[in-house]
């Protein structure tokens, strides 16, 4: 598990490979990417609660802060209003890559490039397969 501290915090960072914790000193949000393992998304509440209980030793944040655990495409308003919130952006579904692309070229040319980006990964794989047994 890697724990990065994010600045200027947008949509754009929930990825959705990830679980992201959005303190907002009032209200404690653990957000829950589609793509997260199942073990993780088991767990990822009670990463919450340990942070709550972190930052209340750490930074003074009130233990009574409310913790919402918020999942990918269901996000609240309540939530919502602490970005600049692209609904549009929410509604694509896919790896943050394909989302991206998706979103910039339409979805139809989000499975061409995807299907591209596999065959050069596997021919990537390959080379560097063959380049180690020479």
């Amino acid at each position: 598990m890697q724990i990065e501290e994010v600045y200027n915090f947008t949509q754009d960072d929930l990825l959705t490979e990830d679980i992201l914790i959005l303190d907002t000193h009032a209200e404690v949000f653990v957000w829950i990417g589609q793509s997260v393992d199942a073990k993780e998304k088991q767990n990822a509440f009670e990463i919450g609660q340990k942070y709550v209980h972190l930052a209340t030793s750490l930074e003074g944040l009130s233990p009574k802060v409310p913790l919402y655990k918020v999942t990918e495409g269901n996000e609240p308003c309540f939530f919502t209003t602490f970005f600049s919130w692209d609904p549009a952006k929410a509604t694509v579904s896919g790896n943050s890559f394909q989302k991206k692309v998706a979103l910039l070229f339409g979805a139809s040319h989000a499975v061409e490039v995807s299907a591209c980006f596999k065959l050069c990964m596997e021919f990537a794989f390959q080379a560097n397969w063959l380049q180690n047994l020479l």
